[in-house]
C-alpha cells in the first residue's frame, strides 16, 4: 500500500448552521476565539497554509480549507476535568452545544444501577474561551438535572442514551437497549428548562419516543450520533461498512418525530460514533473509530487509507481514529472527497474510544471518550 500522498485538500471545520442565535449562539465568544487561534501555533505534523483571512460571523462556510503537502495528524489537547465529572462511571456517549454552552451526555445519568438522581454536565460559554486559551487548566463545570421520566426502567434492555442535540428549549436524545434480536434503538424527545443563562433542568417525554430500526444483526450496535439541519433531525447507526451493513441509511425526521425518510448513505469502515451540526451548505463531520480488539469490524482493506495514505502514528498502528467530512444530497448522504483529520495517537499504544465530538466554528473540535482508556476531554486546534 503506497502511504504517501501529495497536495490533499484538509477538511474545514467551519460549521455554523441555520440555527438561531438562541440556539446556537457563539456571538459574544466568537471575536475572542479567533484571536487566540491565530496566535496559538498549529499542532498539525504536517505545514498548513490559509488561502484567506478567517471570515466574520454569517460567513464562516464561505471560507476556503486550508492545504497541506502531506497527510497530517493533529494534537489532542486532555482538559484536565473535575473529579466528579472525569470519573470512569460517567462513560460520557456525546457532545452538544446549547446557547454557546458545551453538554457532556453520560450514557447512564441515574448510574449504571439506574438507582440516584439524574445529572449531566455542561461547560459554560465562557470557560470554553478559557479551555481554548489554556487546554491546561482544569475545566469549570456545572450540574443539571436530569428525569428520564421513567424510560431506564420500562425499555426493556436498556443500555444509555447514545448522543443529543438541541432546538433552542427542546432535546433529542438516542437510546440503545438489548430488548431486541439483539438490540433496538429509540428516538426521544425532551424539554429544557433555563436559569441567569445555564440549563437548569432536561426532562424526557416517555410518551413522545419513536423506535429507529436497527441496521444489522450485530450486538452492542445501535445509533450512536444525531445532528440536525434546523429544521429536521438525522440518526446515524454506528456500523456502515459494507461487510457489517449492506444497505446503510440514515434515518431523517421532523421535530414531532416522524420518519421522513432513509436516505442511503456512503459506505465508512470501523465505527462513526458522533456527528458535528450541519452547516447551510449541507457539510457535517463524524467521528471514525477503530479498537483493534473489534475483530467483527476488522476489514482486509479500507479504501480511504488507500486513497489518502495514513500519517504518522496511524502507520505504526491498527488502531483509528479520525474525522470525516460528509454532505446532505436531496435523496443521498456522501462522504466528501478530502483527506480525513487524523489525531496523533498517543505514544503508549492505547485506543482512545471517542464517543463525542462538537465543532468550534472555524476554529477546531472538542471530543470525549467514555472510559476507555479512561475519561478524557480532548481539545484539537485546527486553526
Amino acid at each position: 500500500m503506497t502511504r504517501s500522498v501529495t497536495m490533499i485538500p484538509l477538511w474545514r471545520f467551519l460549521i455554523l448552521g441555520p440555527m438561531s442565535s438562541k440556539d446556537f449562539n457563539f456571538s459574544k465568544t466568537i471575536s475572542l476565539l479567533l484571536l487566540i487561534f491565530t496566535l496559538t501555533a498549529c499542532s498539525c505534523t504536517a505545514k498548513t497554509s490559509h488561502k484567506e483571512q478567517p471570515a466574520a460571523i454569517g460567513e464562516l462556510n464561505e471560507v476556503n480549507p486550508l492545504t497541506t503537502t502531506s497527510i497530517g495528524e493533529y494534537m489532542v489537547y486532555a482538559v484536565p476535568l473535575p473529579e466528579v465529572v472525569a470519573s470512569p462511571s460517567m462513560e460520557f456517549s456525546g457532545l452538544a452545544w446549547h446557547d454557546g454552552d458545551l453538554v457532556l451526555l453520560p450514557q447512564y445519568p441515574h448510574g449504571i444501577m439506574g438507582n440516584r438522581d439524574g445529572v449531566i454536565y455542561a461547560i459554560p460559554a465562557g470557560e470554553v474561551e478559557n479551555i481554548i486559551a489554556d487546554p491546561e487548566a482544569e475545566a469549570v463545570v456545572y450540574a443539571i438535572e436530569f428525569d428520564d421520566d421513567g424510560l431506564r426502567k420500562t425499555l426493556a434492555g436498556f443500555e444509555g442514551f447514545e448522543s443529543l442535540v438541541f432546538f433552542g428549549d427542546t432535546v433529542f436524545l438516542t437510546i440503545e437497549t438489548h430488548g431486541g434480536s439483539p438490540m433496538k434503538a429509540f428516538l426521544v424527545k425532551g424539554g429544557v428548562e433555563t436559569k441567569d443563562g445555564k440549563i437548569e433542568s432536561i426532562t424526557l417525554f416517555s410518551n413522545q419516543i419513536v423506535e429507529l430500526s436497527v441496521q444489522n444483526s450485530n450486538r452492542n450496535a445501535s445509533y450512536e450520533a444525531i445532528t440536525t439541519d434546523g429544521e429536521y433531525l438525522y440518526a446515524f447507526y454506528e456500523q456502515y461498512g459494507y461487510e457489517q451493513n449492506p444497505n446503510p441509511y440514515v434515518v431523517k425526521l421532523d421535530q414531532d418525530l416522524n420518519v421522513i425518510a432513509e436516505i442511503p448513505f456512503d459506505p465508512v469502515n470501523y465505527r462513526l460514533t458522533d456527528a458535528g451540526q450541519i452547516d447551510r451548505d449541507g457539510y457535517f463531520g463524524m467521528i471514525n473509530y477503530f479498537f483493534p480488539g473489534d475483530e467483527h469490524l476488522q476489514v482486509s482493506s479500507d479504501p480511504i487509507s488507500v486513497r489518502y495514505g495514513l500519517p504518522e502514528s496511524h502507520l505504526q498502528s491498527d488502531i483509528v481514529e479520525r474525522l470525516l467530512r460528509f454532505k446532505v444530497e436531496p435523496d443521498h448522504i456522501t462522504l466528501v472527497d478530502e483527506a480525513p483529520v487524523y489525531l496523533r495517537l498517543p505514544d503508549d499504544g492505547e485506543a482512545r474510544n471517542w464517543e463525542g465530538f462538537a465543532e468550534i466554528p472555524g476554529l477546531g473540535f472538542f471530543v470525549v471518550t467514555d472510559s476507555f482508556p479512561n475519561t478524557m476531554l480532548g481539545l484539537i486546534k485546527i486553526r
